[in-house]
């Protein structure tokens, strides 16, 4: 087994062990950081032209 997939395997194992969303989301990050992902974002999909700002349930992007 890899190391991207021990990761992600130990992940699943963590998930009820995660007190908030955000904490949930943090250790997301990281397991993401394994396959070279450094930020993400978790949205609803708007529909047509609708603003996206209020369907963000969580943004682990730079401020700038």
């Amino acid at each position: 087994m890899s190391a991207q997939e021990a990761a992600v395997f130990e992940f699943i194992e963590r998930i009820d062990k995660h007190p908030s969303m955000d904490g949930l989301l943090d250790d997301l990050l990281q397991v993401a950081n394994v396959f070279g992902f450094t930020h993400m974002i978790y949205t609803g999909l708007p529909v047509g032209n609708a603003p996206i700002d209020p369907l963000v349930k969580s943004n682990r992007f730079p401020t700038e």
